[in-house]
């Protein structure tokens, strides 16, 4: 760094200095010079001391300064949890919290604690401990958070999750069953996979898809799909098929009636104006 007294017998030699101002404050050294008289030279030096970035904390109860690790989010944040019970709830974390991490910063302690960085961002991280944390849990939740949670079961061995996991996504079946189908399947829950496939049935096949269905390999949407015209077959074939109709006469209400109508109504068979659009005898 060039003192004050290098800098003035640097400038000398131009005659016009119009304007020099220099700054000193707490590390920060700032000397410009303007020179006009057929040149255009402007001189500037700084040099600036920065103090370290503060932690960016978690809301609570993940801001304990009692706490004995820190995850460190994607985006930075510094959730302060408790080894114990991450460690109950995850042979994953339990094999972290032995290796040796680096340590963080300090915020306000006097002995910095592990410090373990994890690939998620601070908003999955929340949603995720707030679920393995002894806390209340919401009674239903979007399917973007049954994705995030049941990523993070499977992740990390959670097996505490599957309860909660399981719970939200049977109660999205009903909005988004091809979505609720993709996840279930990649994440091996499979009874829920198996009644999202059932209501995907409620679907044409042309709406077969879902922002969701990216979680699915391309094996098993292709099974999806394959079931669905499968059971559209199975139906198309039992409503062209008469030989059942003969179980019903045994309802007392019922009448089966020849191809040109039944006997209670005065309906024409449907099958049979069907045929007849189609050139077929009746």
């Amino acid at each position: 760094m060039p003192s004050l007294e290098m800098l003035l017998n640097f400038s000398a030699p131009f005659a016009c200095i119009l304007r020099a101002a220099i700054q000193l404050s707490d590390g920060d050294f700032h000397v410009s010079a303007q020179h006009l008289r057929g040149s255009h030279l402007i001189l500037s030096i700084m040099s600036t001391t920065f103090a370290p970035p503060q932690e960016t904390l978690a809301k609570a109860p993940f801001n304990d300064p009692r706490a004995d690790v820190i995850l460190q989010s994607s985006d930075g944040v510094h959730f302060r949890v408790f080894k114990i019970m991450l460690s109950f709830a995850s042979p994953v974390f339990s094999d972290m919290f032995s290796i040796p991490q680096p340590s963080s910063k300090k915020v306000d302690l006097d002995d910095e604690i592990q410090t373990v960085l994890l690939s998620e961002n601070s908003d999955a991280l929340d949603l995720c401990l707030r679920h393995v944390y002894p806390l209340q849990t919401p009674e239903s939740a979007p399917l973007r958070d049954a994705s995030i949670l049941a990523e993070f079961a499977h992740k990390y061995q959670v097996d505490a999750l599957d309860k909660s996991v399981k719970h939200y996504l049977t109660d999205n079946i009903k909005h988004d069953p091809v979505g609720v189908y993709a996840i279930a399947v990649t994440y091996g829950y499979k009874g829920v996979g198996k009644s999202a496939a059932e209501s995907c049935l409620n679907l044409p096949f042309s709406r077969i898809q879902s922002p969701y269905a990216r979680y699915a390999t391309t094996e098993n949407f292709a099974e999806l799909l394959r079931y669905h015209v499968s059971c559209g077959e199975a139906s198309s074939a039992v409503a062209t098929d008469r030989t059942w109709f003969s179980s019903l006469g045994q309802i007392p209400f019922i009448s089966i009636g020849t191809r040109t109508g039944c006997q209670t109504c005065t309906a024409q068979d449907f099958m049979d104006l069907n045929a007849n659009a189609q050139g077929e005898p009746i």
